[in-house]
């Protein structure tokens, strides 16, 4: 039985980074499985797998305003909000169809997190988009049908801070199909760069306190390379600053990051403890070790896959700059040749189109849990469960009798001890 998936998102074509990649895989998934797929976003434009609705900005009431008309127009099964304001746009519209919230980081324990390391107005500015971030979340908390984090530590800390109020799933990042199977690219990007050896990070050029703290992290590494040979030039991707530095080299926006990864000696994760997010893996991480390459990365860095500090070819480091200096010149040179044999693994547990089956597998069962009988009659108002009815009635006793059966679920045994 296909499903007709509404997707909220901030999906931003112009930027295919960030909060682009997982509800952009994970809907295009969907469509190749059959599914009827439709995104409202930033700028929808690449996502050419159904019908698009732009917002053009990332304003909350236009958010909501599109989403209404695409509830309209669409009649979907299932709504997917990615991240917080998304969701509160499908959450603040009464009625409709099932939401389920997928979270990838918990932006109130962040920003949180952050209030303790500044002071004065920039502490000011944290402490009230800790509170703001904290009131959506307690809205999902509260109207949302499902959470799906995309780490086992978001749902915990999510579960921890509102008392399980929604039944949780974990749905961790992926890599795409290309990623895994694609050849090495064929030119490498280095060629006349300086240096004998190459390093490459990604800091999107968006700054969060989080890359300008890995940014300013890289820069106390290179200063501890300086004199010492060989010449390992760090390359930083999605960022813009000085090349007057012969250690640091900004590249800006790259579209093709392929290439970067596939000729680089080893890829970077330099993110200090102030760095920390309360998310799932790094798509850095999973991008880097999908291409088979050396890894030189902080213990922030394998977050959410701590697995693969054991696997040959990750070095994970202290979080010093001098200790992450001193891994990137053993590092360098060596390639990636032991993490070739990760690469089978990886596609059968992190492909974005079968965690995309993960998403269907919750999505569906939802739907069985507030009474869907497979009738076949969806879209209709004929339904004789009405779980997938437009009509406002049958909406509001549907979302009742879901709401007591999630509460039930999540009941403990008085018979089990």
């Amino acid at each position: 039985m296909p499903l007709r998936v509404l997707v909220i998102s901030n999906l931003d074509s112009a930027r295919p980074f960030g909060q682009f990649l997982r509800p952009f895989h994970l809907g295009r998934g969907l469509a190749r499985q059959g599914h009827e797929v439709a995104n409202v976003g930033v700028d929808c434009s690449s996502a050419a797998f159904g019908p698009t609705w732009s917002t053009g900005t990332k304003s909350l009431g236009r958010l909501t305003r599109l989403a209404s008309m695409a509830l309209r127009e669409f009649h979907p099964d299932v709504v997917y909000a990615h991240e917080l304001r998304p969701a509160s746009a499908a959450l603040l519209r009464p009625g409709g169809p099932p939401v389920v919230v997928d979270l990838h980081s918990l932006p109130s324990v962040e920003w949180r997190g952050y209030v303790g390391r500044e002071s004065g107005r920039t502490a000011a500015l944290y402490r009230l988009a800790g509170a703001r971030a904290g009131l959506s979340e307690r809205l999902i908390a509260h109207r949302a049908d499902r959470v799906i984090c995309a780490g086992a530590n978001v749902r915990d800390r999510f579960t921890e801070l509102y008392r399980q109020r929604v039944p949780t799933e974990v749905i961790v990042n992926g890599v795409e199909h290309e990623l895994l199977t694609a050849p090495p690219a064929a030119e490498s990007p280095y060629d006349g760069e300086p240096g004998d050896g190459h390093a490459v990070t990604t800091l999107p050029g968006a700054v969060t306190p989080s890359n300008d703290r890995a940014r300013h992290f890289l820069e106390a590494v290179a200063e501890h390379l300086d004199g010492r040979g060989p010449q390992v030039t760090l390359h930083v991707l999605g960022a813009d600053g000085p090349n007057g530095r012969s250690r640091i080299r900004f590249h800006g926006f790259q579209p093709d990051l392929w290439p970067w990864i596939d000729h680089a000696d080893v890829c970077m994760l330099p993110y200090p403890p102030e760095a920390a997010l309360c998310g799932g893996p790094r798509n850095k991480l999973l991008e880097s070790l999908a291409r088979g390459r050396a890894v030189v990365t902080t213990e922030e860095g394998t977050r959410g896959l701590e697995e693969v500090a054991g696997w040959p070819g990750v070095h994970v480091v202290g979080d010093h700059p001098a200790s992450f200096a001193d891994a990137l010149l053993l590092a360098t040179g060596r390639g990636g040749r032991g993490l070739e044999e990760r690469r089978e693994k990886m596609l059968a547990r992190l492909e974005w189109d079968v965690l995309a089956t993960d998403l269907v597998h919750i999505g569906r069962g939802f739907l069985f849990s507030i009474g869907c009988i497979q009738a076949m009659r969806c879209h209709t108002n004929t339904c004789p469960t009405g779980v997938t009815t437009q009509n406002r009635w049958l909406q509001s006793a549907r979302r009742s009798r879901g709401r007591l059966r999630a509460r039930q679920q999540l009941q403990p045994d008085p018979d089990h001890r």
